[in-house]
């Protein structure tokens, strides 16, 4: 027959063990609690976006402006608007850096809209041709990083971004041309 002492010392064990198995399962709890809640709201959380484009109608002027382009996936179109802070003039190349403005993507199934700003923006000048006969093609293409909000099916959040936009060649470098 155990004495008392070693009686109350089994019940301590017994104890300790059934506490740790309690914490043990509480924790198991709030981990699938917070994995459910982050799981079903993910359009909460900030997220990063990445748009391709084509089309749509483009102008040169204190502001490098971007209109009806299509985005392939996710299907949709965007619309740019990027102040122009300086232009850098190279031999094959001319930059027209920006910042600030404003971009907005929607979706053709109107469940995803964008509205931001740039901070780091470009467009590029670039040019081919000419010689003998004088066919000479400029090219314009577009890059620029956002932030601002994604509305996705109802649930609004914080976005960062980054679309690029690729111009059809034209044949003189007036203040616009078709995207």
């Amino acid at each position: 027959m155990k004495s008392r002492k070693g009686v109350f010392a089994d019940l301590s064990v017994a104890r300790t063990k059934m506490a740790i198995r309690w914490a043990l399962r509480l924790a198991a709890i709030a981990a699938a609690i917070a994995l459910g809640v982050i799981v079903t709201n993910t359009g909460a959380l900030a997220s990063q976006l990445v748009l391709n484009s084509t089309g749509g109608a483009m102008t040169i002027g204190t502001d490098f402006v971007v209109s009806g382009a299509v985005v392939a996936n996710p299907a949709g179109t965007i619309a740019i608007d990027c102040p122009i802070t300086s232009i850098g003039n190279g031999t094959y190349l001319i930059t027209y850096n920006c910042s600030g403005g404003s971009f907005s993507y929607q979706s053709n199934d109107k469940t995803i809209t964008v509205a931001g700003s740039f901070g780091t923006a470009a467009a590029h000048l670039s040019a081919s041709g000419g010689g003998k006969g004088g066919n000479i093609h400029y090219y314009y293409s577009f890059s620029g990083n956002f932030t601002g909000t994604e509305t996705m099916n109802g649930v609004t959040g914080a976005i960062r971004g980054e679309t690029n936009e690729s111009m059809k060649s034209v044949t003189s470098k007036t203040g616009s041309a078709p995207a």
